[in-house]
């Protein structure tokens, strides 16, 4: 049988107590963090979900429930007749979602009276679900090689909207997936290290990006709160000591385009889990990572306006080693699972950075390009171009019908024809208006 990612086995369970075992100790929180619930739980949580209200969903794998913590402490806890080993909540709190590898049906769980009812998804082995509030759609990987969208969710209707699944020609057992946020695509991670990406728009068969090797396997992957960046840890085992790191990948060749060490003691293998915000990533490590700030197991690293990571920090409030996190659909809270069958949550100083725009230009001949990058802005934004004629006086900015449009990378490319051989241009959208360049044509 397949354990998730994040799933402990009891075998697995006694190494990660073992390896630099840390009792639960609180330190000073950070600035504009605090911790709002401590609670102590059955066993480890195999995963953790958290609304925006502060409830804390975790799936129990050995109890086959899900433990439910109120922002009080209380916990309480919904029966399932399956060993779930993901957890979705909606924002509000009112509604969890889990999913067994043992069932082919969504256990959907009313969180005030623990009323357990069943949707059916026809396909079996599911591993990995998400709630997208945006389109008020969960999006479940299987072990079976589906990635499923499923709608019609705050209706009860459950309806299957798309499904990706790969050729039957080799097994790919999908472990974790990181959807975008408007259901259109979602990426994902096998058993066996590959990173994928599965669309769901037009529910073409799922492609491998990036195939595992001895020197780099994928283990736990999030997707930015804007859909322009995608986040990993990464191992590499080839070397006497295994190397882990964590990334920004690109997102259509799965290459690194930046690296930062994650320091994890040599030879060991635990396992991950990674949650990205607006301005940080929350990860969880089953042995405890040295930092500056310390060693711990509950980690954050911080993100820069264009979504590039600092160095791995001790997370706030908490030290312990953790078996699965998450963030809110608003970004204000994060939920940590340790070792120590505790569920943790944290109120976070986590909002956009401004919306901006930043553009260089230039013109040859007949071609007139735009080259640039958008801050916090969703993928497929359209943005409008302003041109003025500069060899004109009474001249003024005029708009071009063909939009730039950000891409999944949070650029921006853009080509027309120039207006005259020397004139000005800005491109506006969303809140953001860029610098003016004054074009001279070559």
């Amino acid at each position: 049988m397949s354990i998730r990612r994040n799933a402990l086995p009891r075998e697995a369970l006694a190494s990660a107590l073992v390896v630099g075992m840390l009792g639960i100790a609180l330190t000073a929180p950070a600035e504009g963090s605090r911790e709002y619930v401590q609670a102590t739980i059955d066993e480890i949580p195999t995963a953790v979900a958290v609304a925006d209200s502060g409830v804390i969903a975790g799936s129990l794998y050995d109890a086959q429930a899900i433990a439910l913590v109120d922002p009080d402490g209380t916990v309480r806890q919904a029966l399932l007749d399956c060993p779930p080993v993901d957890v979705a909540i909606a924002p509000d709190g009112a509604t969890a979602w889990a999913v067994c590898q043992e069932s082919n049906h969504l256990n959907v769980v009313d969180v005030v009276s623990l009323e357990v009812t069943l949707a059916s998804t026809k396909v079996g082995g599911l591993d990995s679900i998400d709630y997208l509030p945006a389109v008020d759609e969960l999006i479940i990987g299987s072990l079976e090689g589906w990635v499923l969208a499923v709608t019609e969710v705050s209706s009860g209707g459950y309806a299957l909207r798309r499904w990706s699944q790969f050729p039957q020609d080799g097994p790919h057992r999908i472990t974790q997936v990181a959807p975008l946020g408007d259901g259109t695509g979602a990426y994902a991670i096998t058993d066996s290290g590959d990173l994928a990406f599965a669309d769901l728009l037009f529910g073409v068969d799922p492609r491998i990006i990036k195939r595992a090797s001895s020197g780099r396997s994928f283990q736990s992957v999030a997707t930015s709160p804007f859909g322009t960046a995608l986040y990993a840890v990464v191992i590499d085992s080839t070397r006497p000591q295994i190397v882990t790191t964590v990334e920004v990948v690109d997102m259509a060749t799965g290459d690194a385009r930046q690296s930062v060490p994650l320091a994890i003691a040599g030879g060991l293998f635990p396992r991950f889990d990674l949650a990205a915000g607006f301005r940080a990533l929350y990860l969880t490590a089953e042995v405890n990572a040295e930092t500056p700030w310390g060693s711990n197991g509950l980690l954050t690293l911080p993100v820069s306006s264009r979504g590039r990571i600092g160095d791995v920090r001790v997370a706030p409030v908490a030290l312990a080693q953790g078996s699965a996190t998450a963030v809110s659909a608003d970004f204000t809270r994060v939920a940590f699972g340790t070792t120590g069958r505790q569920v943790l949550g944290i109120v976070v100083d986590d909002r956009p950075y401004p919306a901006s725009v930043r553009i260089s230009a230039q013109a040859k001949g007949t071609r007139f390009t735009i080259s640039g990058s958008a801050t916090s802005m969703p993928v497929l934004t359209e943005l409008v171009v302003f041109t003025r004629d500069l060899t004109k006086k009474a001249s003024t900015f005029k708009k071009h019908a063909k939009r730039a449009t950000v891409n999944f990378q949070g650029d921006i490319a853009w080509s027309g024809k120039p207006p005259s051989k020397r004139f000005a241009v800005f491109i506006s959208g969303a809140g953001a208006k860029s610098n003016t360049v004054t074009v001279t044509a070559r």
